[in-house]
């Protein structure tokens, strides 16, 4: 069962609620529907129902629906087509117009809102103590998930942790806030939604907030800081916990088939029943679910991402013995074939070569599709696929943590440990990091492992900013010509990613609204 689809007319109800009160133009002020206020908000079904909608914001293609695309701001995936304004990104000329700026900003802070409403509403209802301290400490959890991704997005925002009244929604004078204030409020949400949140939920509430996603996401926001003692302690808490696991295949991971799996920490979840309209758009966006006619999809792997995997001897295909320039892709790591079709691969019981494509459109661009989390089954999936997206799961989990333990002591055995961990599982079996490493040589061991693990599910992207490097990457996109594919050289705009990319512009029609929402430099 699904949390956010078994009571979807609580959902609407409470998410109206939210955007009828007199609030900021800048958050989410669209009116669904004429109901009153006064008619919810009385017990704890509208109490769980007004958390559900925090929830439900997830889901928008403008805030996490598309997460596992930004990707596409990366040089392991270019865009074909404009999914979510994100194309845009990377192209020299982008400004504060951008649309993928403007839909972050805008369904993150719903996210933020309805969180809010739920915050000062829940406590005045008559209800069940234990149950209104959990979905107190879920919507604490879900401002801070929201605000984590804003400021990594933006830099500094508007610290909103109220509603707005009438004088404060009609005379904007909402400043910007320091990262660090921002981050600080972050903290303090995570470690009272903590106190409160349980460790797991029975099955009718699954996907709900956990404790240890309260303790990953805080993890994540330390590392993401700087701060890499306490991001290693507390992975560490969340390791040491032991209600995670590797799951041991890989592939599986990603389908529907087996979501909330013993990995997953948090995940958004949909509507499991085909034909609902309450799924994703997952097939459309990454699943070439016109593959039979012209190849339609909005996202593709880059030659500069299949070239780094590995053979399975462990060495880059330069190195190893395995290599075979006539076979390239034979004898690699076993997670690109888990992650991307290629030539000599099928898809849908079609082979890659008679995969036919418009050249023109919505084609096989970089000379590769995506397979993680793509479902071979029934092409009616397109606009409603009931795959969860995975935003925090355990494997992450390790490698943050080899990551911020290396910084602090380097390559101690807990760091071998844990990415060795990720390496071979049972279904990938690469060959172990060997004893030995200085802390560089492991830092970009742990790079490149984050990039192959965690490959199009969005976060290199964020990874290749907090290490501040995005604008030294190799930006490669096209493999070369050969029979099967046309010459790519004209078929994309060179990407490029300035210095003043690191942040997102301020959208311009909400500085319009609000002068006071100072612009990010570089951005006219």
């Amino acid at each position: 069962m699904r949390l956010f689809n078994k009571i979807s007319t609580y959902i609407f109800i409470s998410s109206v609620l939210g955007l009828s009160a007199c609030n900021k133009d800048f958050l989410d002020t669209t009116s669904y529907s004429q109901v009153q206020e006064s008619n919810f908000w009385k017990n704890g079904a509208d109490a769980t129902a007004g958390v559900n909608a925090v929830y439900d914001a997830l889901q928008g293609e403008d805030s996490f629906g598309l997460y596992n695309m930004t990707d596409i701001i990366s040089p392991i995936a270019a865009p074909c087509d404009n999914p979510g304004g994100m194309a845009e990104f990377c192209i020299p000329g982008t400004n504060a117009t951008s649309g993928f700026a403007a839909m972050r900003w805008r369904g993150l802070y719903r996210g933020v809102y309805r969180a809010n409403l739920c915050l000062e509403k829940i406590p005045g209802i008559n209800m069940d103590e234990v149950s209104k301290k959990r979905l107190l400490a879920e919507a604490k959890f879900l401002r801070a998930f929201n605000y984590f991704y804003l400021i990594n997005f933006f830099g500094d925002v508007p610290l909103i942790t109220k509603t707005l009244g009438l004088e404060e929604a009609t005379t904007p004078t909402v400043e910007r806030t320091p990262v660090a204030d921002v981050r600080a409020q972050i903290y303090k949400d995570l470690d009272e939604a903590y106190a409160d949140l349980p460790v797991s939920y029975t099955k009718s509430d699954l996907g709900r907030a956990t404790k240890y996603a309260a303790r990953t996401l805080k993890g994540k926001v330390q590392l993401y800081e700087g701060n890499f003692a306490a991001a290693a302690a507390t992975f560490k808490e969340v390791i040491d916990s032991k209600n995670y696991k590797l799951y041991d295949h890989y592939f599986n991971l990603f389908d529907y088939k087996y979501e909330n799996n013993s990995e997953v920490i948090f995940d958004i979840q949909f509507n499991n029943v085909v034909g609902t309209g309450e799924g994703n758009r997952f097939e459309k966006y990454l699943g070439n679910r016109e593959s039979s006619s012209n190849g339609w999809t909005n996202i593709q792997p880059t030659v500069y991402l299949v070239d780094n995997y590995e053979m399975k001897d462990g060495l880059p295909a330069a190195q190893s013995p395995l290599f075979n320039a006539a076979k390239p892709y034979d004898n690699r790591d076993p997670r690109m074939d888990f992650t991307i079709i290629r030539p000599g691969a099928s898809y849908r019981n079609i082979l890659f070569k008679d995969i036919r494509y418009d050249f023109k459109t919505n084609n096989i661009r970089t000379g590769y599709l995506v397979r993680k989390a793509v479902t071979d089954e029934n092409v009616g999936l397109a606009y409603d696929t009931p795959t969860n997206l995975i935003l925090m799961r355990y494997g992450d989990v390790l490698l943050m943590y080899a990551e911020a333990q290396n910084e602090v002591v380097g390559a101690d055995q807990t760091v071998y440990d844990a990415v060795n961990a990720v390496r071979q599982r049972p279904s990938v079996a690469m060959p172990p990091i060997l004893q030995g490493k200085t802390q560089a040589e492991m830092r970009a061991i742990i790079r490149h492992e984050r990039m192959i693990e965690m490959a199009l599910e969005g976060h290199y992207y964020f990874d290749i900013k907090r290490w501040r490097i995005a604008e030294t990457a190799q930006w490669a996109v096209y493999r070369p010509k050969d029979d099967n594919f046309l010459d790519r050289v004209a078929a994309q705009p060179n990407r490029v990613f300035l210095n003043q990319y690191y942040l997102l512009p301020i959208p311009q029609g909400e500085r319009d609204k609000n002068p006071k929402l100072v612009q990010n430099p570089g951005y006219n």
